[in-house]
């Protein structure tokens, strides 16, 4: 269930990224509460590991996903920065993915 909750604050970012782009009216607030949702979420469902690598990596997740709540002040003032912000989050989170331990 916690998964689909997140695939659907994921969702409605994206789609209020989307909406931003087409400059489609209060896109910022879909993309403010898909994103406030996902902190939420992450925060919610972040387990107390005792190894430091999972620990680390959750702390970088969380500053990523405070990167993508931040986007959303340019665009309620209507400027492109927001990009740059998503753009950074996305590479962290891609950083995060190649470096978790896997499951063996």
């Amino acid at each position: 269930m916690n998964k689909y909750i997140y695939l659907f604050a994921g969702g409605l970012a994206f789609a209020g990224f989307w909406m931003q782009m087409f400059a489609i009216p209060y896109a910022y607030v879909v993309f403010f509460v898909g994103t406030i949702s996902m902190l939420f979420f992450r925060y919610k469902t972040t387990t107390e590991s005792q190894d430091f690598r999972i620990r680390r990596l959750q702390r970088i997740q969380t500053l990523a996903l405070c990167f993508l709540v931040a986007a959303t002040y340019p665009m309620y003032i209507n400027h492109n920065a927001y990009v740059v912000m998503v753009m950074i989050y996305a590479v962290i989170e891609l950083f995060v993915l190649f470096r978790w331990p896997s499951n063996k």
